[in-house]
């Protein structure tokens, strides 16, 4: 739905300096605003897009490298590709996901309520179309890149070493990380870094239950499009 129109329901999103690492802050205006300071170039939405799909092949190079040590160490394809979490997975694994996006919505409601919402008309805030075909797909990709990488090949490595409680620490550690450029952009973002931490180690402990990014991915991905939807109600 075009951000130029005036429809009841006009999807937007705010990206924040941390989408650099993938960590997109996105939120709904509802009603429409006509403000052109809200509106960009259609273009916008196939960049994201581009950038999503850039991302995931860089997150993915790293695991793919792994992969092929541990084939030459001996490792079969299908073991190569398990340990970095690149199987389906148990169907039990996505019951735990389900029960992990569930418990992320409050989470994620709760922490963007404390959030100023003259925070977000920051001039370091750059507001775009959010909710259209593109926009999912990069959502998910987005997603995906970081599962990849963070549960994937991180998460993957710390657990085999250092067991769940301990390496499902560290890898949420690290995921926390580059997800705290949010306070780069305001300090009253820091309930959101805190739900990056927690959403990091839920995720870790699907890939443990699983052995799978899948599971993850889908719960990752679901929260990444629920997020606006949540926003939406705090500025509507």
């Amino acid at each position: 739905m075009s951000g130029r129109t005036s429809s009841f329901w006009s999807f937007r999103a705010v990206r924040t300096l941390s989408h650099v690492d993938g960590a997109a802050v996105l939120v709904i205006r509802w009603p429409a605003q006509a403000d052109p300071r809200y509106t960009l170039p259609s273009e916008q939405g196939a960049n994201c897009l581009y950038s999503s799909v850039l991302e995931l092949l860089i997150f993915s190079i790293p695991s793919v490298v792994y992969v092929r040590r541990l084939q030459n160490r001996g490792k079969s394809r299908r073991e190569a590709w398990a340990a970095v979490g690149w199987q389906p997975g148990p169907l039990t694994g996505y019951w735990i996901a389900i029960g992990v996006l569930i418990a992320l919505t409050p989470i994620i409601y709760l922490a963007t309520r404390s959030i100023p919402v003259a925070i977000l008309y920051s001039p370091h805030v750059v507001i775009s179309e959010s909710a259209t075909g593109s926009g999912i797909v990069a959502s998910s990709l987005l997603a995906l890149a970081e599962e990849v990488l963070f549960r994937g090949l991180i998460a993957g490595r710390l657990l085999d070493r250092y067991g769940f409680m301990v390496g499902n620490g560290l890898q949420a550690l690290i995921f926390l990380a580059p997800h705290l450029l949010l306070l780069l952009v305001s300090i009253t973002f820091w309930p959101l870094a805190l739900v990056q931490f927690i959403a990091g180690w839920l995720l870790g402990a699907v890939r443990y239950k699983s052995g799978s990014i899948l599971p993850g991915w889908l719960a990752h991905a679901g929260a990444n499009v629920l997020a606006p939807l949540l926003f939406a109600l705090l500025v509507k």
